[in-house]
């Protein structure tokens, strides 16, 4: 079975009882923040193998403006089909090219299938890379050449 990874803010996965007025099975109404579409698509990464996860994250925090701590949620991708979900795989645009291959999209997505995939996503594992770490990665990405500069944000290049 396929997992995926999602870019989130941990605190708004966080269910009960860390948050008493929340009802169990139940999450907050900002976690649909962290599933945001455009055009009724989402975009997400596959990951091949657990140390991929943070290679994910780090290229898509390349993207950023700053190298600031980045949650992300790593999912079971097996159930989208059987919710009605259309999955595609599309090239990404982050810094990291070999990363770019493990990009996809959910396409055409409804509000129902939303609420779906976000109990499948909190059903997963939420990590956290604090801040000073990510500076570290960035820094390692780019002496590696794993990271391209010229698709990185001036003001994130500045503050490496």
């Amino acid at each position: 079975m396929p997992q995926f990874l999602r870019t989130v803010r941990q605190s708004r996965w966080f269910v009960h009882p860390a948050i008493p007025w929340l009802q169990p099975g139940e999450l907050q109404g900002d976690a649909f923040l962290d599933l945001k579409t455009e055009d009724n698509t989402l975009s997400l990464f596959e990951v091949d193998h657990a140390a991929n996860a943070e290679r994910i994250a780090i290229a898509v925090a390349a993207g950023r403006e700053r190298p600031d701590t980045v949650d992300y949620a790593v999912f079971d991708g097996g159930p989208l089909a059987g919710l009605g979900i259309r999955v595609q795989q599309t090239t990404g645009t982050t810094a990291d090219v070999a990363i770019n291959g493990l990009h996809y999209n959910l396409h055409q997505l409804t509000a129902r299938q939303l609420v779906d995939l976000a109990a499948l996503v909190s059903q997963g594992t939420i990590r956290r890379i604090l801040g000073k770490r990510v500076k570290e990665m960035l820094n390692e990405g780019l002496m590696a050449e794993r990271l391209d500069r010229a698709r990185m944000k001036e003001e994130l290049l500045r503050q490496l």
